[in-house]
């Protein structure tokens, strides 16, 4: 009763049409496609395959050069491959905005200051009247 039942439909049209956009030939700067071709020995293709270490290895050599290679590649474009220093410092909301915020956030500030030195110094008015009324009693 719980099982679901899958139809397959094969469109071949729809098909045909995803494997024609699939196979465009568009400029490599719009695909960035890049194919990395190791050549291993067929013993060392065997001795990979229950290894996943190794696997996770091989596949990082080749995103490694396939990096590199695409690196290259952009600049010789002449494109830019690493973002500005100022990159993160682009911000939605004004310069003058951001101001109004910060000299909030100082005035919230300076007011917390000012309270916390208020209850320290009620604190030590209190303490000090304690510690005056027990030496006046001891004098007594």
């Amino acid at each position: 009763t719980g099982i679901k039942t899958v139809t397959h439909i094969n469109n071949v049209g729809k098909l045909k049409e995803r494997l024609e956009a699939i196979q465009k030939k568009l400029p490599w700067i719009e695909n960035l496609d890049v194919t990395v071709d190791l050549k291993l020995p067929t013993q060392e293709l065997k001795a990979i395959i229950n290894d996943n270490f190794k696997q996770e290895m091989l596949f990082y050599k080749q995103c490694s050069i396939g990096t590199q290679q695409s690196i290259a590649r952009l600049k010789s474009m002449g494109l830019a491959t690493k973002r500005p220093e100022d990159y993160f410092a682009e911000m939605v909301k004004s310069d003058e905005h951001m101001k109004r915020v910060k000299e909030k956030l100082i005035s919230k500030q300076l007011t917390l200051e000012k309270t916390e030195k208020v209850t320290k110094m009620r604190k030590m008015k209190k303490t000090w009247k304690e510690s005056s009324a027990r030496s006046y009693e001891e004098e007594s």
